[in-house]
C-alpha cells in the first residue's frame, strides 16, 4: 500500500461537512430547525426508517424534500447546534475527481496491519 501526499487546485476539491455527509449515506432528511424537522415529520408520516427502504419510497415529493436538504452538507458555513459544530469546529472532507500525477508531493509505501 502507498500513502499519496498531493496539493491540487482548491476548484477541484468538493468539501462537505463530515458530520452531515452520514445524513446523506444514510437517506436522511436534514432539518433546519427543530420546528423543520417536526414539518417534515408531519408532512411525511408513513415515510420509511430503514435506510434500504427510504431509498426506494416510491413518494417523489419525499425524495425531493429529502435530497434537496443535502445542499445544507456543502455549506461549510451552515450551523444548526443540535445536528454539526459551529462552522470553526467542524470536521471537513473532500473528494477529487482525479489525482494527477503534477499535484504529488509524497509518496509513502507502508504495510497494513498484520492480523493472524
Amino acid at each position: 500500500m502507498v500513502r499519496i501526499e498531493f496539493e491540487c487546485p482548491g476548484d477541484d476539491v468538493l468539501l462537505c461537512d463530515e458530520e452531515l455527509w452520514f445524513f446523506v449515506l444514510n437517506h436522511w432528511y436534514i432539518p433546519q430547525s427543530g420546528a423543520d424537522g417536526e414539518d417534515f415529520e408531519a408532512s411525511f408520516p408513513d415515510r420509511p426508517r430503514p435506510v434500504y427502504t427510504a431509498i426506494k419510497h416510491v413518494d417523489e415529493q419525499f425524495q425531493i424534500t429529502v435530497r434537496r436538504s443535502w445542499d445544507r452538507v456543502f455549506d461549510l458555513t451552515w450551523y444548526n447546534p443540535h445536528l454539526t459544530p459551529r462552522p470553526d469546529k467542524k470536521s471537513i472532507i473532500g473528494w477529487v475527481w482525479e489525482i494527477r500525477w503534477k499535484w504529488v508531493i509524497a509518496e509513502t509505501p507502508f504495510i497494513g496491519a498484520v492480523t493472524n
